[in-house]
């Protein structure tokens, strides 16, 4: 049992409007009266949970997972700078670090470039005394691209081409440590799109790579770097590799 003061204690609310509280970069959330278990809970099945009594706060067992570091929001108070005004529409806005914010759902507001600029950043305001700012703008950024040491628009004659057997019981081609997957198949030709981020799930950071094989073992690259280092080096290629030696022994 660790015995902490009360200071040290911050109290936030969640999204949703439940407040929480946050010790040594860990999070915890009401469970009765005065008892408080953490955040991760139902997810890491940590045990963690302290008691608010007096004025000291009893932390009982220690948390099996990382700190709530990356997680953490920013929140402030509410001061001068938050302002509410009104559109030319007259729909509610808050302008805050010289940034408008309209109405979303219950307590969140998010950023008027949400549709054409895709900006995700939005805040929540909770009872005139705080605004936790949730700001996007690190996710957002471009990564730096990848560019492969060949010519882009040119076949290329003879490049080391690999194949790999995926799930769909098709075939992945991997080229320079990079795995690219059939976008679509002609009678000479298929073009492939770089696997990193095209799968059943989204991601904002998608790969737009893109290539070009022949029947006959060429290949031509797209004008898109990659977004990301290659998957794979020399010494470390998977074992069920099928390798393209002048023809290709796969017709797709």
């Amino acid at each position: 049992m660790i015995v902490e003061t009360f200071t040290n204690i911050k109290y936030i609310y969640s999204q949703r409007g439940r407040p929480e509280i946050v010790l040594n970069n860990y999070l915890y959330r009401k469970n009765r009266e005065k008892y408080w278990r953490c955040l991760r809970f139902s997810q890491h099945k940590c045990r963690a949970s302290l008691i608010i009594d007096a004025n000291r706060v009893r932390v009982y067992r220690d948390h099996n997972h990382e700190d709530e570091t990356k997680t953490l929001k920013e929140y402030v108070k509410l001061d001068s700078k938050v302002e509410f005004i009104y559109s030319q529409r007259g729909y509610p806005l808050i302008a805050y670090r010289n940034y408008l914010y309209c109405k979303n759902r219950r307590r969140s507001w998010r950023c008027v470039h949400f549709t054409r600029g895709k900006c995700k950043a939005h805040l929540l305001y909770f009872n005139d005394h705080y605004v936790q700012i949730i700001d996007y703008k690190e996710l957002l950024k471009k990564p730096e691209p990848y560019s492969l040491p060949f010519p882009i628009g040119v076949w290329l004659e003879n490049p080391t081409l690999y194949f790999m057997l995926n799930q769909k019981q098709g075939y992945n081609l991997i080229f320079h440590g990079y795995m690219y997957k059939k976008e679509a198949s002609f009678r000479s030709t298929v073009n492939w799109i770089c696997s990193n981020g095209n799968g059943k799930r989204a991601s904002d950071n998608k790969c737009t790579a893109r290539c070009i094989t022949k029947m006959e073992g060429s290949l031509k690259l797209g004008k898109n770097p990659h977004n990301h280092p290659p998957k794979f080096t020399e010494n470390s290629l998977p074992a069920n590799l099928l390798k393209a030696e002048g023809l290709l022994p796969i017709r797709f």
